[in-house]
C-alpha cells in the first residue's frame, strides 16, 4: 500500500477516535451530554461494529452530566445510576449483560475526558475505544 494512503488512513482513524463536543458540558443549559454519549456509542459502532458499552470518566465529569438541564429533563431527581438507562443498549433483562452499557468512575482520567469502549464477550474479549473531549 502507498505510504501516503497508509498515513492518511491512520490520521483519519485518529481524528474519528477523538471527537470533541460542540457545546462544552460546563454549559449546563445548552449542552446535551446524554445525546453526546449516545453519539459516541454510535460512532464507535460505526468504526468497529459494536456500539460503545463501557464508558469511563472521572467524578467531576460525571457531575457535569448530572448537573445538565438535559439530564434533569430526562430524569427529574435522578442520580448517576440513571445515566445507563438513557444509553444505547440498556435493557432490564440480565440476559443481555454482555452488551449492557456501564459507566465507570476512572479517577485517573482528567476532567472533561471520556473514554468509550466496545467490549464483546461473544467470542474472544477485545476492546476498541474512542476518547472524547467534552470540555475543550
Amino acid at each position: 500500500m502507498n505510504k501516503f494512503i497508509e498515513e492518511k488512513i491512520k490520521a483519519d482513524w485518529e481524528i474519528k477516535r477523538k471527537p470533541i463536543v460542540s457545546v462544552p458540558w460546563t454549559d449546563y443549559k445548552n449542552s446535551s451530554p446524554i445525546q453526546d454519549l449516545r453519539e459516541f456509542q454510535k460512532a464507535l459502532g460505526n468504526l468497529c461494529g459494536i456500539f460503545g458499552n463501557v464508558i469511563e470518566m472521572n467524578e467531576n465529569t460525571m457531575d457535569l452530566i448530572v448537573s445538565s438541564d438535559e439530564f434533569i429533563d430526562y430524569v427529574p431527581g435522578g442520580d448517576t445510576d440513571d445515566i445507563i438507562k438513557l444509553l444505547w443498549g440498556y435493557n432490564n433483562s440480565s440476559s443481555t449483560i454482555s452488551r449492557q452499557p456501564i459507566c465507570k468512575i476512572a479517577n485517573y482520567l482528567p476532567d472533561g475526558r471520556v473514554i468509550v469502549k466496545a467490549h464483546s464477550r461473544d467470542t474472544m474479549p477485545w476492546y476498541k475505544d474512542l476518547e472524547a473531549t467534552v470540555n475543550p
